[in-house]
């Protein structure tokens, strides 16, 4: 199982990271918050633990902007506190399971593996399919009639989310920080470079532009 683990502050990080490891796990950490985000957006993990001291809103923003990215890696929230409001705005934003430290280490290895299964079972049903094309985000492939087409990481995050988001527009700003993440040294334009490398690489397709707001995916446009 490969965990990433987001923690803010060192504390008991490395003890907990002694356990993990010694039961077989892989682990890799973040150390903050943009580093959190940038790592769950471009790996394969199977589940996300998020301990953040930080202001409980600040934690529920990050779930949040993961979810609406289509990230939806089983994550599991540990807290220094147990307020039953605070548990239960950061699981109505998307988290899978909280908990409050100081761990029992047992329960919460034995929550892992259940947010695993939960895990291996979801990805057999993580393809998405409209317009005539299915986009397999785990392979960066999408399939159109016969064809596999290859897409780039950026190229696949970018469709996936409009996908998601069927008949919904979406911004420049949204796509940018969902894809190219907080603080990107990059430019605004990198999305329009992007949407015209996907229009160019699936001929028609089923995204349309709103000029000077964003782009949204059409369910019912020609996409064969």
């Amino acid at each position: 199982m490969k965990i990433l683990f987001i923690k803010n502050e060192m504390g008991s990080r490395k003890k907990i990271f002694a356990v993990l490891r010694k039961e077989g796990y892989t682990v890799e950490a973040a150390y903050d918050e943009e580093s959190g985000f940038s790592k769950a957006a471009a790996g394969d993990f199977d589940v996300i633990v998020l301990y953040l001291h930080s202001p409980n809103e600040d934690r529920v923003a990050f779930i949040r902007d993961l979810r609406d990215l289509g990230i939806s890696t089983p994550l599991i929230v540990l807290g220094d506190d147990g307020h039953s409001g605070d548990k239960v705005a950061v699981l109505d934003a998307g988290a899978d399971d909280c908990l409050v430290t100081p761990l029992d280490m047992d329960e919460f290895m034995a929550r892992l593996r259940v947010l695993s299964r939960r895990r291996n079972q979801a990805i057999i049903e993580n393809k998405l399919e409209a317009a005539g094309l299915v986009l397999d985000p785990l392979k960066c492939v999408v399939m159109k009639k016969n064809q596999t087409i290859k897409l780039s990481l950026k190229e696949t995050l970018l469709l996936e989310i409009l996908m998601r988001n069927t008949g919904k527009v979406v911004t420049r700003e949204q796509l940018f920080d969902r894809v190219w993440g907080y603080c990107s040294k990059n430019e605004l334009s990198n999305v329009d470079l992007y949407v015209y490398y996907l229009r160019k690489k699936l001929s028609k397709t089923s995204i349309g532009t709103v000029r000077g707001i964003g782009y949204f995916f059409e369910q019912n446009l020609d996409a064969v």
